[in-house]
């Protein structure tokens, strides 16, 4: 199955998220919410209650990803997500001035939070509404 991934790029408080809920419920999608906090949180989900099936999905992703790539240094990761999406860095990196070894490891971890949520949820298309135009 090859995955998709719809990427919502908006202002705060422009919708962005009813959108992403809306699309996340259209059969063979699934609502991810902003994937850009994932490594902040560690992938951790922080807003559901532990018995809601929310919880056990991200919970199962974060041990999943854990048991792949053990050794993750979650504190590197925040620190090139802040380097590659934040809006202050989108005119370098859209001009090419960043490191590609760094960039080649934020999207190698990108990559494999995308392969495992779809992996974990059986889903085709991926809603991911980060809000970061240097993510999309």
């Amino acid at each position: 199955m090859r995955t998709k991934i719809v990427y919502i790029l908006g202002l705060g408080r422009s919708g962005t998220t009813l959108l992403d809920i809306v699309l996340g419920n259209m059969g063979n999608a699934i609502s991810c919410g902003e994937l850009n906090r994932y490594p902040y949180e560690e992938g951790r989900p922080y807003q559901y209650p532990e018995d809601h099936h929310a919880q056990k999905l991200w919970v199962g992703i974060k041990e999943e990803f854990d048991a792949r790539y053990p050794g993750t240094d979650w504190n590197k990761m925040v620190e090139l997500h802040r380097q590659f999406e934040f809006h202050g860095q989108f005119i370098f990196n859209f001009l090419g001035f960043y490191n590609k070894t760094k960039f080649s490891e934020y999207l190698d971890f990108v990559e494999r939070v995308y392969l495992l949520i779809a992996e974990k949820t059986g889903q085709a298309v991926l809603i991911d509404s980060s809000k970061y135009a240097s993510r999309a």
